[in-house]
This record gives C-alpha cells, sequence and structure tokens, in this order.
C-alpha cells in the first residue's frame, strides 16, 4: 500500500462540537479564507475559497450520512451504503485556503467526482502530474491532490467548460483529497501544508482562543460563547467577499467588543477600499461609527482620521445616525486632529439633530456618550448600547429583534434577560445549536447581537482607550454563584473579571492581563437589595452608592497595576 502523504485525521478531536443525526438541512464549516458547504445527509459538498465556489465534490456510493459531528472549522459524518460504513471528515483550514476531505473505508473509497465550475471567458492551463492536478488561470491557480496514490485519477473539460476529476482507491483504507486556491505560491505552499491535517484540524475544533472569552464553568454557556465568537469571525469573511450593508453595523461593533481586532480591522479595511467606502450612505456613515468605537477599544486612530478624512472631502448625506458617528468620531480625535476637523465633525453631526457644542473649559466627553436629543429608535438604540447601557427597543418581530430585548433587559431585569439570551444561545430547537447555523438576513445577525448583549449588555463595557480608562459596569443575575470573562480590551491592553457569590457577599476580582500601561477602570457593579459595606483589597471603602430599583449600583474607580478585590457585603 501506498504511504498517504497526508496524515490522517484521527477520532481524538476535542473542542466545541455538536452531535447529531443527520438531517436534511445545510450545514457550513468556516476557515478564514476557506469554508465548506453542503447538505448533511448527501454526500456532496461544495468548496469555497475567497468566496468563489472552486470544487463541487459528489460521492454517490457513500449512501446517506447516519450521524454529524460538527465543529467549527470541521465536519465529520458517518455514512452507510452498499459497501458498508464510511467516515467522511471535511476540514475548512483556519487560516490556509485550503480544504481537505478525507474518507475511511475498509473497502476502498469510490468512485468519487469533482467539477471545478468554468471561469466566463477564461481557459485554464491544466498540468497533471501524478497525484496532482492543476488549473492556471493567469495569475490565479487552483490545485487539487490525492492521496495515496489512486487507483485512477482522470480529467476532461465537459462541453459547458467545467473541469470534471473522476478518481477513487481500491486498495487504501484511508484516501485524502486537497482543494487548494489562489497564487501560484500559496497553493504550492497549502498542499504542502495539508501534510499536516491533524494539527489544522485540531485549531479548526478548538473555537478562538484570544479576545473577550467567558469563564463560566458552565459548558453551554462558555462553548456556546465561542461558537458565536466563530461564527461572526466567518460572517465577517463573507461580508467582505460579498460587500453589503445587511448586519454590517452590529458585525463591526461586535467584532470590536469582543476584542476579535483581527475581524474588525480586516472588514473595516474592506470598507476603505475604493469599492467599499462611498458605495452607500448607510455604508459610509457606519464606517465613520465603526472606526470611531475601534479608536476608543484599541487606540488605534487611523481608521478613524480616514474616516473623518473623507467627510471632510464629501460631507455625509443626513442619515439617522450621522450625529452619533460625527460626534463619535469627534471625541475619538479630539487629541488628535486639527481643531477645524473637529468642528467639522461636530457641525455635520448637529446636522442629524446631534448637540454639536464644543468642549469647553478643558472637558472631554466619553466616547459613544452622544449627544442627540431627538434620535430616531435606531440611533437611541445605538448609543445606548455603546455606552453599555442599552434601552429596550420597540419592535421585537425576530430573534434578532429578541436580542435585543436581551441586551435592554440584561441592565433592567438581569434575571429575565439572561434566560432569553440563554434561550436564544441554545437555539429554538433542541436537537440544533442556533450557533451552528446562522446566516446574515435582512434584520441583521443573531450571532452579532448576542455577542453585543454579552460585552455591552451583561458587562456594560464603554472603553475609552484615548484617557486609559474602561468603564466596566457589571449586572449580573440572582443566581449566579460564579462568572469569569477575560480580554476585556482596553488599548494595547486588557484586564479580566472573576466573581464569586459567598452567602452575602460578592467578591469581584479584576486582573490586568496584558499592556505596558495600567488601565484605570471605572467599575461599576450592580448588586441586588441594599449594601451594608464594601471593601477594597481588604480596606473598608466608604462608597457614594445609587439606588436602581431593587438594586444597588457600587462605584469605583481604580487603576488596574495589579490584581484588586472589591468585596461587596448585603
Amino acid at each position: 500500500m501506498t504511504r498517504a502523504t497526508v496524515r490522517p485525521i484521527g477520532s481524538e478531536l476535542s473542542g466545541l462540537s455538536h452531535a447529531a443525526p443527520g438531517r436534511n438541512a445545510p450545514f457550513l464549516i468556516d476557515g478564514e479564507r476557506s469554508r465548506v458547504v453542503g447538505i448533511e445527509t448527501r454526500p456532496h459538498f461544495t468548496a469555497e475559497i475567497d468566496g468563489l465556489a472552486v470544487a463541487s465534490v459528489e460521492a454517490p456510493g457513500l449512501g446517506s450520512a447516519a450521524n454529524i459531528l460538527l465543529f467549527p472549522g470541521l465536519l465529520r459524518r458517518d455514512f452507510v451504503g452498499a459497501a458498508g460504513i464510511t467516515v467522511e471528515t471535511l476540514l475548512a483550514a483556519p487560516t490556509l485556503p485550503l480544504v481537505v476531505a478525507q474518507w475511511s473505508s475498509a473497502g476502498g473509497i469510490g468512485p468519487i467526482t469533482l467539477r471545478v465550475p468554468a471561469v466566463r471567458g477564461q481557459q485554464p492551463v491544466i498540468d497533471q502530474a501524478n497525484q496532482r492536478l492543476s488549473l492556471r488561470y493567469g495569475a490565479y491557480t487552483i490545485g487539487i491532490s490525492v492521496s495515496p496514490a489512486p487507483a485512477y485519477f482522470t480529467h476532461a473539460v465537459e462541453v459547458d467548460g467545467d473541469i470534471r476529476v473522476d478518481f477513487a482507491t481500491d486498495d487504501a483504507e484511508h484516501s485524502s483529497l486537497v482543494v487548494s486556491a489562489g497564487s501560484p505560491a500559496e497553493v504550492d505552499a497549502a498542499i504542502v501544508a495539508a501534510a499536516h491535517a491533524p494539527a489544522h484540524a485540531l485549531r479548526a475544533a478548538s473555537g478562538p482562543t484570544e479576545g473577550l472569552l467567558l469563564r463560566t464553568g458552565v459548558a453551554e454557556i462558555d462553548e456556546g460563547y465561542r461558537w458565536l465568537r466563530s461564527r461572526l469571525a466567518g460572517q465577517i469573511s463573507r461580508m467582505i467577499e460579498a460587500p453589503s450593508d445587511r448586519g454590517l453595523l452590529s458585525l463591526g461593533l461586535a467584532a470590536i467588543g469582543t476584542a476579535d481586532r483581527t475581524s474588525a480591522e480586516a472588514l473595516l479595511s474592506s470598507l476603505a477600499a475604493p469599492a467599499g467606502l462611498g458605495v452607500s450612505t448607510e455604508a459610509e456613515i457606519v464606517y465613520g461609527l465603526l472606526a470611531a468605537r475601534h479608536a476608543s477599544t484599541f487606540g488605534d486612530r487611523s481608521f478613524a482620521r480616514r474616516a473623518a478624512r473623507a467627510w471632510a472631502n464629501r460631507v455625509p448625506h443626513a442619515h439617522e445616525l450621522t450625529s452619533l458617528a460625527g460626534t463619535m468620531l469627534a471625541d475619538a480625535l479630539h487629541h488628535d486632529a486639527p481643531p477645524d476637523r473637529i468642528a467639522m465633525l461636530r457641525a455635520s453631526s448637529s446636522e442629524g439633530d446631534g448637540d454639536s457644542r464644543p468642549a469647553v473649559g478643558g472637558e472631554r466627553r466619553l466616547p459613544m456618550a452622544g449627544a442627540g436629543r431627538h434620535r430616531s429608535g435606531r440611533a437611541d438604540w445605538v448609543a445606548g448600547l455603546l455606552r453599555g447601557e442599552p434601552v429596550i427597543p420597540r419592535l421585537a418581530r425576530s430573534s434578532v429583534d429578541e436580542a435585543h430585548i436581551a441586551s435592554a433587559a440584561l441592565r433592567s431585569d438581569p434575571d429575565s434577560g439572561w434566560a432569553t439570551w440563554r434561550r436564544l444561545l441554545a437555539g429554538r430547537n433542541a436537537d440544533a445549536a442556533a450557533m451552528t447555523w446562522d446566516p446574515v438576513g435582512a434584520d441583521g445577525s443573531r450571532t452579532a447581537e448576542l455577542l453585543l448583549a454579552v460585552c455591552c449588555g451583561l458587562l456594560g463595557l464603554e472603553p475609552d482607550a484615548a484617557s486609559g480608562r474602561l468603564r466596566i459596569a457589571p449586572r449580573l443575575p440572582r443566581h449566579l454563584e460564579s462568572f469569569g470573562a477575560e480580554g476585556l480590551p482596553i488599548g494595547a491592553g486588557s484586564v479580566s473579571i472573576d466573581y464569586r457569590l459567598d452567602r452575602q457577599v460578592r467578591r469581584f476580582t479584576l486582573t490586568p492581563d496584558a499592556g505596558a500601561i495600567p488601565p484605570l477602570v471605572i467599575f461599576e457593579p450592580s448588586v441586588p437589595g441594599s449594601v451594608s459595606s464594601v471593601r477594597i483589597d481588604g480596606e473598608s471603602a466608604d462608597l457614594e452608592l445609587r439606588r436602581l430599583g431593587a438594586w444597588t449600583v457600587v462605584p469605583v474607580q481604580l487603576p488596574v497595576d495589579a490584581t484588586r478585590i472589591i468585596e461587596v457585603e448585603s
């Protein structure tokens, strides 16, 4: 038997998983540049790379999939057919333009047919050598490789211009198909990297390991949240490939709020390109708003400067979010742009019924505060969200609107808000978690809104990187005895929060995760009932407590230069 050049992906995978019987329902697995789509029970899938469908694969002899095991970037299916049981593993590599399909069966694999769609007006230069086929369209190449050496591996150009590839293995228990696309160098590197498929699979299955993560100890919550993070990155990747205003604002805000800086900056860069910024008023205004939020979160004002220059050259038309975006940009660039540009931004914001009063007497407004007196419902919602104080929206027609309600309820009634958020996280059907498939629809992205409910509703985050300040205003449901979140972003660093309930004492621990300059944290936890005492690092503290309905707000301001412990006794 010829030894396989692509190592088999074993069964020891661990990570975010969803196991269920196969259904006549779509599936999607995401990588940064690659993805695989299909129907769970059908022995067919399509590999997409950089937004293009590069290969459609059909294996009719496998039968029908009885069970599936789904990870964010990997799918394993058990097929039952005339030849017995075949295990199929599909991998969308996390960072490479690479899709790997593996089949394992005691009786060999095949026949399998692969079709590469015709590229209109272009005829490829075809080169087949042993187990590899290259299709070159100028500087763009599609590479296909099969290992170990198949019983046959043939190609043909069909009447419609599609390239058909047929192959089978008669004597191997394990067979791998590798599909890559991009520049010739990228294809060569990806096919070589495919030899390490198990390592790529482990990474694809684990989900995000950086940014804002939850550590509650409840797998359903922690893993569900990471599923949302994985799906968000995929949604942003797809939006960049096929620009649309649908869900643009919530996707960008969720990426920034959860500290997925890579996705946020990729989205902003795509909007700033000539084919992005200026396509529509909506995209232009949203770009300014996202650029300002990015600056206040990470301290990088390059996108905000670019947005301000665009507004100077072409003042945006009246739009429901113009006032908020202009004010946010002015605040973000307060110490970084010429006074006339700041004045221009505030003037443009006044056209949207905002308060364009310049700062006086050394006053500096917190970013995201906004100042509109007569904003539309959408502007009020976004302004409240970015203050970490979302208010109840007027409408509730879809799961996205329900996520809005959960965000607001986490401020006004944390117990009901938490219950709503967890219900939406689990999905409506017991056998299919919502995070496994959540396309961006006309009303936006439920994935993004559920993530915003965490960072803006549950945690009440409001960053001000220019001043090195981060407001954290957690409002946790009464029944929670422990809760943790790490990677709360501020400038170049981040902090973690840990919560423990021990009888009548609520202990909050703030820890610096990273960053050379300690942030000043404005910590405003809300606790149910009355408060009898507060201790900070073991010392009694006399604070100006605020009653808010049945809750008490405990305002604390302190630099998080080391572990800080706030104990609230009620």
